[in-house]
């Protein structure tokens, strides 16, 4: 099972489980607290990701991304880290992004690449074959870690987050939404493969904010499948899963996007306007439906900056 898998410590987990001051059928899991540099969530895919670059003897690892992904520069400090080289691979124009600028510091070397964002794995792939050919040991990382190894960082959250509820006093015959932004989807299938293995009722909801729903749910769903049979059970039980994923690629008004970031910041949060305001704005009426709500604050902190000066006048 998932704890016979290697694993880098990298974050502090397990991450903070409250709820909200003004409104206690909300809960936040707070991986914008998971301590490793502003990575977020995606601390936990690393962890996982670069404990088998390590096992299969890689001298460097291969990624990429946009000039504002939080995950090219979380990947680049982790391997840093790690004593390994890091190639980030990104699309034409590279901006001078906090991202850009924090991968450079720790010495990753960026790549201007004509390709788009769908186009990276494939051109990942490619780059990381011609640095074997040069006599290194390179190891691709799809973009935004979005591969079963990737995903079972959230497979082990979802015993954590069931742990900490009981511990609250939840009891498992209720009904508990998990609401959790969906981009590359590894975080969300690891999620819901987690759940099928915990056989916990959780309901779990996807906000996507950059690709329509019908194409994350069937990524969603195969990569799901993997990590199943990757532990040694059967991907057919993820039928059993409820899952829903709603389509948020639209951004805010301005005065939403306002008066939602600054009630969050009264209560000592802080979130980027492309993953973190949507999935709160959506949860505002989810909660309105379920009880409890759990969001997950997964970090992106790196972003909070172009929100407050576009809703902060």
């Amino acid at each position: 099972m998932i704890k016979d898998i290697a694993r880098c410590s990298l974050g502090h987990f397990p991450t903070p489980l409250h709820t909200l001051p003004d409104h206690d059928a909300l809960w936040v899991k707070r991986d914008d607290l998971a301590g490793f540099v502003w990575a977020g969530n995606k601390t936990r895919s690393l962890e996982f990701l670069m404990a088998e670059a390590l096992g299969k003897g890689a001298s460097c690892v291969v990624g990429g991304g946009v000039s504002t992904s939080n995950f090219i520069a979380a990947l680049a400090v982790a391997a840093s880290r790690l004593g390994l080289r890091c190639h980030l691979l990104v699309p034409a124009p590279v901006e001078a992004t906090t991202s850009i600028r924090l991968a450079r510091l720790v010495g990753a070397v960026v790549e201007e690449v004509p390709f788009s964002r769908d186009e990276l794995d494939e051109a990942i792939g490619r780059r990381a074959a011609e640095l074997d050919a040069q006599g290194h040991v390179a190891y691709p990382i799809a973009r935004g870690g979005a591969t079963a190894t990737g995903a079972l960082g959230f497979t082990a959250a979802a015993a954590e987050l069931k742990e900490q509820l009981l511990a609250q006093g939840w009891s498992i015959t209720d009904p508990c939404t998990v609401v959790i932004p969906v981009g590359s989807g590894a975080s969300i299938a690891g999620l819901l493969a987690g759940t099928s293995l915990t056989e916990t009722p959780f309901r779990v909801v996807g906000i996507s904010v950059s690709r329509p729903p019908a194409d994350v749910e069937w990524g969603i769903t195969r990569l799901a499948g993997e990590v199943l049979a990757r532990l040694g059970a059967n991907p057919s039980r993820l039928a059993s899963c409820d899952v829903e994923v709603i389509d948020r690629r639209r951004a805010p008004g301005p005065e939403d996007a306002r008066q939602a970031a600054a009630s969050l910041a009264r209560q000592g949060l802080l979130v980027d306007d492309h993953y973190g305001l949507p999935t709160w704005l959506a949860a505002q009426g989810i909660v309105k439906e379920q009880h409890p709500v759990v969001v997950w604050q997964t970090g992106g902190l790196a972003g909070v900056p172009q929100l407050l000066a576009e809703v902060g006048q």
